[in-house]
């Protein structure tokens, strides 16, 4: 087993508790392998682009829209108020 930040430390959170999740090693290294070190928007989209042939199309367009909508850096946006860890 091994630890798994389920929000990156790079992009917003800490070693809390609340942020960390215990998984098997090759479970974490796919996710690593899928995700890379993207950001949260980043993630969400290219979850959608791959699950997007089992979805209808106004589906995909309308998620993508929301997605898109915002700017994946801004963090505030993404993210609840961590202040407190």
């Amino acid at each position: 087993m091994t630890t798994h930040h389920i929000v990156a430390r790079h992009e917003w959170w800490t070693n809390h508790e609340d942020n960390l999740l215990r998984i098997p090693e090759k479970p974490h290294q796919s996710l690593h392998i899928l995700f890379e070190t993207r950001l949260i928007a980043e993630k969400l989209i290219r979850t959608l682009e791959i699950e997007k042939k089992a979805l209808r199309p106004e589906v995909v367009n309308r998620l993508m829209d929301t997605l898109t909508e915002h700017d994946p850096r801004d963090l505030s946006f993404w993210y609840k108020d961590t202040t407190h860890f």
